[in-house]
Order: structure tokens, then sequence, then C-alpha cells
């Protein structure tokens, strides 16, 4: 998936940041951050729209579903394979069901997944932000002193 990648270069840009000495706070390229992040926003919304058109798929499912119980009722009247119509007719929902399930549970996983890396990366961008404020202060305070000796 795209998002996988998006995330694999989250982390890439995370990873080879440089460290700040003394610390284990690193110092990242704010827009190169937030690009990627608006990526992973598009292919999330992107993600809601496939997960409409599923369950747009699923609806049809159901109506041909109901389309062969109409279809098996009314041949089964004129048939004497009463058994083997139904058997079919049930193995062929079942399986449309536990394909519109699947396809439903995946698709609700990866959205879950990606809620969770954005707001991994959201608190990792907050904390690289407040170290940063902090170092600036510090800086600050020394050239102060530094000034004032």
């Amino acid at each position: 998936m795209e998002i996988l990648g998006l995330i694999d270069a989250l982390e890439s840009t995370i990873l080879s940041a440089p460290k700040l000495p003394l610390t284990n706070k690193i110092i990242i390229d704010e827009e190169k951050l937030l690009s990627i992040l608006d990526k992973i926003r598009l292919v999330a919304k992107n993600g809601e729209h496939i997960i409409k058109e599923n369950i747009s798929v699923s609806k049809k499912i159901q109506k041909e579903k109901d389309q062969v119980k109409t279809n098996n009722a009314a041949a089964l009247n004129n048939n004497e394979d009463l058994d083997v119509y139904q058997k079919q007719a049930n193995e062929i929902m079942q399986q449309a069901d536990d394909y519109a399930s699947d396809v439903l549970e995946k698709l609700h996983l990866t959205v879950l997944k990606m809620q969770r890396n954005l707001t991994r990366v959201e608190k990792t961008i907050e904390g690289s932000k407040q170290a940063l404020s902090c170092d600036n202060k510090s800086k600050e305070e020394e050239k102060q002193k530094e000034n004032a000796a």
C-alpha cells in the first residue's frame, strides 16, 4: 500500500535527523515532515473512499443474493433437485458474506493503523518543537550570561 511507503519515508526522515547533543532529541525539517503528513492524510482520505466503495459493493452483493434467492425459489418450484440448488445458493451467499467481511475487516485495520501512526507522528513533531523551543531558550540564556560577564 502507498501508506506504508509514506510511513517508511517518515520513519527514514526521523531516523536520519541530526540529534541534539546530550539529549535523545532530534532536529527535523518541519516542511519535509509536514509534507509527508499531508500525503498520509490524502492517502487516508482515499482509503475512506475505498471503504465507501466496498460498502456499495456489499450492498450490490446483497441484492445479488436476494436475486439468487428469488431465482432459486422459482427454480425450486419447477425442479426436483431442490437440495442441490439450495446448497449452491447457500454457498454463494456464504462466499459473498465472507468476501465482504474480509475486505471490510482489512480496510478497518488499515485505517486504524494509519490513525495510530498519525498520532505517533504528531506526538513526535510536538516533542521536537518543544525540544527546539527549550534549546533556543537555553542558547538565549547562555548569550545573556556571556553578555553580562
